[in-house]
């Protein structure tokens, strides 16, 4: 299957990891099954750090580019390169939690109280704008698209993680007032059956 068909066909939907590796054609391979039995290893063994969408970050993140068939490849953690690339765009992935109706996808400098957030709070008293044109260029403006893995809070087994893969500019289209967090009740509307 050619890779911008495959994109259309798991774009703004959720999906299940399962789902996923069918449509990536992966579903009865080896590799789908050795992750399927380590990442259940993981959960048997440590749910907590199966759970925890900073700990189960990376090795979702991998799974998924392996699963994708050469769709999704592996980027980095860092400003030169992002989380992984679909089609050679740059895509950033943030967990969610699929029971909640939003979720964060601001820099995670921007959320909470960390470092960045006093700048964009005393630039928000100032102007709106200016709040907006500091978080989108920390957070937004270098991604084309975003993989939401549902594994916040995760005690769903391997092959029933969700996955969403939106374009930015949908993303952008479904932010709450302040940016910094993704309506997915907003979201989930326009999702293709």
């Amino acid at each position: 299957m050619k890779m911008n068909n495959i994109i259309s066909k798991i774009s703004n939907k959720e999906l299940t990891i399962r789902e996923f590796a069918t449509i990536c054609g992966t579903v009865d391979t080896k590799v789908y099954k050795e992750w399927k039995i380590l990442l259940e290893l993981l959960q048997g063994k440590s749910p907590r750090a199966y759970a925890n969408g900073r700990t189960n970050y990376i090795l979702f993140q991998e799974a998924i580019c392996e699963l994708s068939g050469g769709l999704i490849v592996y980027g980095g953690q860092g400003n030169k390169h992002p989380d992984c690339y679909i089609n050679d765009l740059w895509c950033e992935t943030k967990s969610y939690n699929p029971d909640k109706s939003d979720t964060w996808t601001c820099a995670s400098s921007l959320q909470a109280s960390n470092a960045g957030v006093p700048k964009w709070k005393k630039l928000k008293e100032q102007s709106d704008q200016s709040a907006k044109d500091f978080l989108f260029e920390r957070s937004y403006d270098k991604n084309d698209y975003y993989c939401l893995t549902g594994t916040g809070k995760c005690d769903t087994p391997f092959e029933q993680v969700k996955l969403i893969f939106v374009s930015k500019n949908t993303l952008i289209n479904h932010l709450k007032d302040d940016y910094r967090k993704l309506d997915l009740t907003s979201l989930r509307k326009i999702f293709v059956k």
